[in-house]
This record gives C-alpha cells, structure tokens and sequence, in this order.
C-alpha cells in the first residue's frame, strides 16, 4: 500500500511556508503543535541524502486491519431447480466482511526513498446453501444426451452447494519522491507483487432410489499464481496541523499460473457408483489494478492512525464456480475437459491502521 506518510527527515527539514515560521526550520518536535509539511510527512521529508545516526527516521512498520469482501462470479447462473421451479444458484450465497491483517514494513535509503514490503493472507472466505424437497423433485442442470436423469442430482431430495476462496498477496515496492513542498507530495513506486487464489467448490445431492441413499458430489478446486510486475502513485495533501489526505493506485500485470481439478463421486449401495476425476491447467497473461485513499490522524511525531477504503481488481483468472461443466461423466461420448481462465474479481473494503516511524 506504500506509507502512510514520508520519513519525518532533520527536523529541520527547510519547507517554504511552513507552520513554524518562514522556512519552517525550527525544531518540529518542540512545538506543541506538530504540522505533517513540517516533518514532510506526506510521503519522503527530509531533504538530500541520508546520513546514518542524525536521529533521521529509518524504519516504518504499519499494521492495518482490513474488512475485505468480494463479488461472487457471474457464472454458473443456475444449478438447481427447486420444486416450484425457481432457480437456485451461487447468487444466493452472502459471504460476510472478513477480517485480516496486512503487515507492511519499510526500511530508508538516501535522497529519501525507500523499500517496502507488504504481506496479507491468508484471507478466507466460506459460504454454503442447502435445498430440500421431501417428494424428490429437485433437478441440476447436469445433461445426458439421451435425457435420462443425471442419478443422483436429477430428481433429488437434497443439494448442497458450498463455495470458499483463500487470498494471499506479497509485495516488494521501491518508492522514491516526485514532488515535495508543505501543501502537497507525491512518489513514484516501482515493484512486483505475487498474488495466490485458490478456490473449491462444491455441489452435492442425496436421493433415495428404493431403499439405497444415493449421494453424488462435484468437487472443483482451483488455484491461480500470479507473478507480475507493478508501478503506482502516491498523492498527499495536509488538511490542518493534525490531519491529512492520501490517494493511492497500483496497477500491473504478469503471468498467472492457473489450473482446475474436478472431482464427481457417486456412491451408492446399488449400480449408480462413479469415480471420475479431470484437469486442467493454463498459464497467460494476468492484469491488476489497486486504488486506496486515507484519511490520516498524526498523534505524533512517531504515531500515526488512518482509515479508508481500498479496491483491488484482478483479471484472468481460474474461478472454481466458473469451471462448472453440465455434461455428466456417464454421456454418450464423455465429458469434455474445459478450463475457463477469463474470470475477474474485484476485492473492496475498509482499511484501518496504525503507523510506528523510528
């Protein structure tokens, strides 16, 4: 995400205009009142080259809660059918706000830029749906060419659908100013990021065919690793002597790793038994986009607080509910091995976090 502010730099760090006098040279800490310009706390304070043991900042940690959610992918549309016909499908799962933290750690290099590294995951999210019909007439989209029933998600009593995916994301960012002055800051960013997205899925039916229970699952496991290369912008803006402004945006693009396995089973006491397992995987092209912006309290020289929102959107991507294939293993002519690799998501929520420089 990239700091929240610059290093404070020499507390004498000369800035035109600044809150203590023209200049703004005199000793910041020993104000009652403490101006970000005055440390340039935007991005990058100080000026010129950083000389180690001046009392100069050297380090930054930041951890930050955040409440992240997700859009669920628009396909399948419908899985089931319920007895009145109406159709039951991955739309009607809610995933909750889950909270994760993200733990970023910056180190100061001379002329005030900086390497960043971030790290969040695992973030975990898990939703499922259950349907009923006492009288078995539940049927599944699953397809044989002759227009027999698919045993045992065709004329069912129960499905099941049930849905997780894991998120785990790692930055290393170089940072350096672009503009400094005691009304407004920006930076420039530089750096790679590896994202891993992995996902199950999961559709399940019971029946009951004479005196044998019959249960069928398909199970799809997904993963996606993504290596790519990113830049990004900082913007800063000091609202009064204690609060302050930021925006940021990432975007990027690498190769993303992607592969599906899907497993069906139907275990019964009678005829009906099926093993069948199926993969596939796939490497392209992978694009991402970031933008966050803070608002930042500075309670003092070394503390700082903010919240926001932020969004992440990934493209070309192997989502499990999207590999979802309708033709039953047992069609006349087999079932085709399909991977889908042009699903996106968007990650949005509120980020919270505190800031220590020394």
């Amino acid at each position: 995400m990239g700091p929240v502010m610059p290093y404070p730099g020499p507390y004498a760090f000369p800035v035109e205009g600044g809150p203590h006098g023209v200049g703004g040279v005199e000793p910041c800490c020993g104000e009652e009142t403490c101006h970000p310009s005055c440390h340039g706390f935007g991005r990058y304070g100080g000026a010129g080259d950083f000389p180690v043991g001046d009392g100069t900042a050297h380090w930054r940690v930041r951890v930050e809660p955040i409440f992240l959610n997700f859009g669920l992918p628009a396909e399948p549309r419908e899985l089931s059918f319920d007895a009145a016909g109406d159709p039951v499908a991955i739309r009607n799962l809610d995933f909750d706000n889950e909270l994760n933290v993200r733990l970023s750690i910056e180190t100061r290099l001379e002329n005030d830029h900086s390497l960043e590294f971030v790290f969040l995951g695992f973030v975990h999210w898990a939703d499922a749906l259950t349907i009923t019909d006492q009288f078995g007439t539940l049927q599944s989209v699953f397809q044989l060419l002759d227009g027999s029933p698919a045993v045992p998600f065709d004329d069912a009593l129960e499905h099941d659908i049930a849905y997780t995916s894991d998120l785990c994301n790692f930055e290393f960012n170089y940072w350096m100013p672009i503009f400094q002055s005691s009304r407004f800051q920006s930076s420039f960013m530089v750096g790679g990021r590896f994202l891993h997205i992995e996902e199950d899925f999961i559709y399940r039916a019971v029946d009951i065919i004479g005196v044998n229970t019959v249960t069928g699952v398909a199970a799809t496991n997904t993963t996606n690793d993504i290596l790519a290369g990113q830049i990004g912008l900082m913007c800063w803006a000091p609202v009064n002597d204690l609060m302050s402004l930021r925006f940021d945006g990432k975007v990027g693009s690498g190769y993303n790793l992607g592969e599906q396995e899907t497993d069906i089973t139907v275990v019964s006491a009678g005829p009906q038994n099926l093993d069948y397992s199926e993969s596939a995987d796939t490497s392209k092209g992978a694009f991402f986009a970031e933008l966050q912006g803070l608002i930042i309290g500075q309670i003092n020289c070394n503390l700082a607080c903010y919240v926001g929102y932020q969004v992440l959107w990934v493209d070309e991507l192997v989502l499990a509910p999207e590999q979802f294939n309708p033709v039953f293993p047992t069609a006349a002519g087999g079932r085709p091995v399909i991977i889908n690799d042009r699903g996106n998501r968007s990650y949005h929520g509120l980020v919270t976090g505190v800031e220590v420089t020394w």
